[in-house]
């Protein structure tokens, strides 16, 4: 919600140079600081960045884009994106949380400022106990052609 800070992070910056994070920027800044920055961080030395970023309390309600702009070990402009999306005080959506991360080019994560509730469970569905079986299977399979070509072998008399 807005008056509230949540912590925009993300990689790919020079080690140790500012990260600096806008709200809906109207253009791409060539140089930095960038013009109406909310907040600043400096970059760790392996170019990874956390910036507590507060969303002003005059903020519209709704969807904003967070933008954070560094310097590339290159020396060019690098701008991550995060999409939030701002609510009244007092609403509770169950979404993501207070803390999104950015990637380089594209937003990866979008987190609903002030809410609570669960994360969402990712990644794919726990299906070990089929592959078990499909495993024991396939022993099972493998063992009788064994004992089959075996069981061949000792009755059957030589031509």
């Amino acid at each position: 919600m807005a008056g509230t800070t949540i912590n925009v992070s993300g990689d790919g910056c020079a080690p140790n140079t500012p990260v600096y994070v806008v709200l809906d920027p109207t253009s791409t800044p060539t140089s930095l600081p960038p013009a109406g920055y909310l907040a600043m961080a400096n970059s760790k030395a392996n170019g990874q960045f956390v910036v507590p970023t507060p969303i002003p309390a005059s903020t519209s309600l709704g969807a904003h884009t967070l933008v954070a702009y560094c310097v590339q070990s290159n020396g060019a402009v690098l701008s991550q994106s995060l999409r939030i999306n701002v609510i009244a005080a007092g609403t509770s959506t169950g979404s993501v949380g207070t803390t999104g991360s950015v990637t380089t080019g594209a937003s990866r994560t979008t987190g609903t400022v002030g809410s609570t509730g669960p994360l969402a469970r990712t990644g794919a569905p726990n299906h070990l106990g089929s592959l078990y079986g499909i495993g024991a299977a396939a022993i099972v399979l493998g063992a009788s052609f064994v004992y089959g070509a075996t069981r061949r072998r000792k009755g059957s008399s030589p031509a």
